[in-house]
């Protein structure tokens, strides 16, 4: 009889083991069928270009240079190390092969989908719902934009490191009442979970609210944690002081290089009642969204205001689900972890600290979404139980689902396929979009179709006349169609609006160092102007030095002109940059004897 009773355990563990592959391998297919497009998809001019394909430290490849400029840069406004080592592995194995790029991005969330299927059946014991969960965080719309954009690597690599990090600290918890017997067994898999979350922050600073995440997952499913939280242990809070640590000094470097990068330079712009009123609303259309995503548009720009009656209704919605869902603890625990989870990961990029001018983003739900998920699916299954729904039609419902996601992705990706039809999409979507009509006019420009670029710029200066990129665009515009003065009186305008665009102030500085039109040089202010674009950059982007070095020829300070194009050599063959290597040396023998450089 006992022979019976393993044989018959053995046959349940095999099929366990046989219905993960096969949902793997299913959860694997969902994913490709839903992203597959993006294989076939080019850079976008939007963060591309700073992340990958203008940025000489990453085309140089993975070096130990390399390295070490990605731990010490707030380059684009960020401090995340190891996303920049991702690009230059990138780099390194494949140049700079859109598709391949693509390629690692499905590669990532796929990886992703599956840690989650493992981790949630890890955590929980329920294999089906885990599939689900994992299932929907696989295809769902949503998700698009965190992996059909090269740029968000970022929120791949931090979903992956946080995704491990639970699971080393599922695995610590669960040794954690044998402590005291065998404090060596229990440590390895604290300082593990640690680690991974040092790695996930140097991915993506979002991941600061991670230890509050991982208390609700002391509450459920873990258990560590009682509903009334009178009996909470204290270890179970100390335990947290390191993680919260790390996120203290992870938010302060953030801040500190977000505000040197002028990503955060909005905040200053929008009063705090303005970003409480859009943290609010954007809260439930994120949840809008999750049922009914509909009209996703790479950039949602910012309302000049909400109204009061959209604000009170927003603010009523969430603090009604918060209510119910705490009293619906104890019949539901499950609720409370995904809601909160939900309400929690999205803090860092509601609004409230405002960065960049967006009023949400897609990308933004990559990680809170799985919160939603997790409540929804084990809702539902108890519902379903309890109403004795065949199983069957659950199964066929849940997949019927996942296959509508996947098809809806799968057409989502497809504008991703470049910069003209990314952006001619998200004014289908939302026609009074500065950015869009910004970064349309840009990849028009790129494309010597400059009356189309002009007419998109000027749109998007009508829509925000204050756009100080769209100014300084137009000028480039205006510069390329010899039309100099005019261009100027751009760059002026955009530099009005704000002093510390680098492209503006070195563009600007290079026509009045350059030009042969004897009213538009001036090198002083040439000078002054390529000086501050170079400190802006850190002295890191070798035409910003070039330019420096061509507005001191121009002011007659020859030496201080050879020493610096001297530099921009330095540089350019420091990170590979063949041509630019070359023009300097020629600018360089021109200022040795003397003479500025002129344009033709």
């Amino acid at each position: 009889m006992m022979l019976e009773d393993l044989r018959a355990n053995d046959r349940r563990h095999l099929d366990v083991f046989v219905c993960i592959l096969l949902l793997s391998a299913l959860l694997i297919a969902l994913a490709v069928a839903a992203f597959w497009p993006v294989l076939r998809n080019g850079f976008i001019n939007y963060d591309d270009p700073d992340y990958v394909t203008q940025t000489p430290q990453v085309l140089a490849g993975l070096t130990w240079r390399g390295l070490a400029w990605a731990f010490t840069t707030g380059w684009a406004g960020n401090w995340h190390p190891l996303t920049w080592a991702s690009h230059m592995l990138d780099v390194t194995l494949f140049g700079v092969s859109p598709g391949a790029h693509h390629a690692v991005n499905l590669l990532l969330h796929v990886t992703n989908t599956l840690l989650l299927f493992f981790l949630l059946k890890r955590l929980t014991g329920s294999l089906w719902r885990s599939a689900l969960v994992a299932g929907l965080f696989a295809v769902h719309p949503m998700h698009v934009q965190t992996v059909a954009w090269v740029s968000e690597r970022k929120d791949l690599l931090s979903a992956f490191f946080g995704f491990l990090t639970i699971w080393a600290y599922a695995n610590y918890a669960a040794k954690a009442p044998h402590a005291r017997r065998s404090t060596l067994d229990v440590l390895p898999p604290y300082l593990l979970s640690l680690a991974l979350f040092a790695l996930g922050l140097m991915s993506k600073p979002m991941l600061v609210t991670l230890p509050f995440v991982l208390l609700l997952l002391d509450f459920w499913p873990l258990q560590r944690l009682q509903p009334s939280l009178r009996s909470v242990s204290p270890r179970i809070l100390i335990e947290k002081l390191p993680f919260l640590a790390l996120s203290a000094i992870s938010s302060f470097v953030t801040l500190r290089v977000q505000q040197a990068g002028g990503a955060v330079a909005t905040l200053n712009a929008l009063p705090l009642s303005a970003r409480l009123a859009n943290a609010l609303v954007s809260y439930c259309r994120y949840l809008g969204k999750l049922f009914w995503p509909a009209d996703l548009t790479v950039f949602y720009p910012q309302p000049a205001n909400w109204a009061l009656w959209q604000v009170a209704a927003a603010a009523a919605l969430l603090l009604a689900i918060s209510i119910a869902v705490l009293f619906g603890t104890r019949r539901f625990p499950f609720l409370a972890t995904g809601w909160f989870w939900f309400l929690g990961m999205l803090i860092p990029v509601i609004g409230i600290v405002q960065v960049g001018a967006q009023s949400m983003a897609d990308r933004y739900s990559y990680l809170p979404f799985v919160g939603l998920f997790i409540a929804l699916t084990w809702l539902t299954a108890e519902m379903a139980s309890q109403h004795a729904i065949p199983r069957k039609l659950t199964f066929a419902l849940g997949f019927m689902l996942l296959a509508a996601c996947a098809m809806a992705s799968n057409v989502q990706t497809r504008y991703w396929k470049d910069t003209l039809t990314l952006f001619q999409h998200a004014l289908s979507v939302t026609p009074d979009n500065s950015v869009a009509r910004f970064s349309l006019g840009k990849a028009l420009a790129e494309q010597g179709k400059l009356n189309e670029a002009s007419y998109e710029l000027q749109r998007a200066l009508q829509i925000d006349p204050g756009f100080a990129k769209a100014q300084g665009q137009l000028a480039s515009v205006l510069a390329d169609e010899g039309r100099c003065a005019e261009a100027i009186h751009h760059y002026e305008l955009a530099l009005q609006s704000d002093p510390n665009v680098p492209e503006a102030l070195n563009n600007l500085a290079w026509l009045r160092a350059t030009s042969p039109d004897p009213k538009l040089q001036n090198g002083t202010e040439a000078v002054r102007l390529a000086q501050r674009a170079c400190q802006l950059t850190d002295y890191q982007r070798t035409v910003f030095i070039g330019t420096l070095a061509a507005a001191y020829a121009e002011a007659g300070q020859f030496d201080a002109a050879v020493a610096t194009a001297q530099m921009a050599c330095d540089h350019a063959q420091l990170w590979h940059e063949s041509e630019l290597a070359q023009k300097n040396k020629d600018l360089l023998e021109l200022y040795r004897a003397g003479k500025p450089y002129r344009t033709q």
